[in-house]
């Protein structure tokens, strides 16, 4: 095969860097088009400088990403007066943005639900309504349920099931659940739809909605209710709000439930007076949370898990003191709870005057 003549470059003289325009070989005139020079090539219209801002700007009017969608942009870190969060600044510092885990996502439709069996409760709570609760009958434990807990148990039940399907719930009313088994690797659901029946039953304001959701020994939201009293406190995680916003009082009282300390009332600072019995140890418990109450110390009379699961994540959220009455983390083994007694307090100081005063306990 005979090779064709080497074509000539234009341009010997270049400088460093400097590209030649190739010539077509004289034998081949344009036989192959891809040897044609090509023609100078400007600004066409679609590279114009600038017109690459153009171009995204035009993307994004055809397709407008809406803030809360943004990967960058923080919302407010409460919603519904306080409850969930968008997103949390890194704990590094640097300024990154994470998203929270699930229970954030949560929070509108499990507080909706509460919202629902709460308004279900008022709907024959004796001191608003004139019909009265329907159906109350006596459990096997003595206590009391009525037609009023079963339906709030429902609505509730049925809104965890939708948004947490693999959730482990144990809830008072359905004793199929007490033995469910609760770890680390699902969250556990504890529900108390009518905490307080007797109160609810006597037309008494002392009644709430519990629900709090638990990762082995770790609370990551928790929603208790008043629903005559107008509360709700909400957790997550350790962040906690409340609805209405609390007023501190002139004096912060300190809450004994079921049982009186004889050996507390000289010993109390200025300004916290002892209340006994003045508040259910739901509601003592969560007066210290909202800040309205300095410390409290609540005898356990049968309590179980979903009794206070909520109780001690608002505390901890809020950065108060709680723990059973040698000092120890109280821990939720199932439905069941490890501790004679609750001590919560808003300062440490306190919370060791409060232990110290408790009886010897085995």
């Amino acid at each position: 095969m005979r090779h064709p003549a080497a074509r000539p470059l234009a341009g010997r003289d270049l400088r460093p860097g400097q590209r030649a325009d190739r010539a077509p070989a004289p034998d081949h005139p344009q036989r192959h088009p891809r040897h044609a020079p090509a023609p100078p090539r400007g600004d066409p219209p679609d590279r114009r400088p600038g017109r690459a801002r153009e171009r995204r700007a035009d993307r994004r009017d055809a397709h407008p990403v809406p803030p809360a969608a943004h990967p960058t942009r923080l919302r407010p870190r409460v919603l519904l007066e306080g409850v969930g969060r968008a997103h949390r600044h890194s704990a590094d510092g640097s300024g990154g943005v994470t998203p929270l885990t699930q229970p954030a996502y949560w929070s509108r439709s499990l507080v909706a639900a509460v919202d629902q069996a709460a308004a279900r409760l008022l709907s024959t709570w004796p001191g608003a309504s004139m019909a009265g609760p329907e159906d109350v009958r006596r459990k096997a434990d003595g206590t009391l349920v009525s037609a009023a807990d079963t339906d709030a148990e429902q609505l509730l039940v049925k809104s965890i099931t939708h948004l947490d399907p693999t959730g482990v719930i144990v809830t008072e009313e359905d004793p199929a659940t007490h033995q469910a088994n609760t770890n680390h690797r699902v969250l556990t659901w504890y529900i108390d739809p009518l905490d307080g029946t007797r109160q609810y039953l006597d037309g008494s304001t002392d009644f709430a909605v519990l629900v709090s959701a638990w990762r082995g020994q770790v609370p990551e939201f928790s929603v208790a209710s008043f629903p005559a009293a107008g509360v709700l406190a909400i957790a997550d995680q350790d962040q906690a709000t409340f609805r209405p916003t609390p007023q501190p009082p002139d004096q912060r009282p300190v809450h004994a439930c079921y049982f009186e300390p004889a050996a507390l009332r000289g010993q109390l600072p200025a300004g916290n007076p002892l209340l006994v019995d003045a508040f259910e140890s739901t509601r003592a418990l969560t007066e210290v949370a909202r800040g309205t109450a300095a410390g409290a110390v609540a005898e356990m009379c049968g309590h179980r898990a979903w009794d206070i699961a909520a109780l001690c994540h608002l505390l901890t959220a809020t950065g108060r003191h709680i723990t059973d009455e040698h000092g120890r983390p109280v821990r939720l083994d199932g439905p069941d709870v490890t501790a004679r007694y609750l001590v919560a307090a808003d300062t440490r100081d306190l919370h060791s005057l409060l232990l110290t005063t408790l009886e010897p306990t085995p």
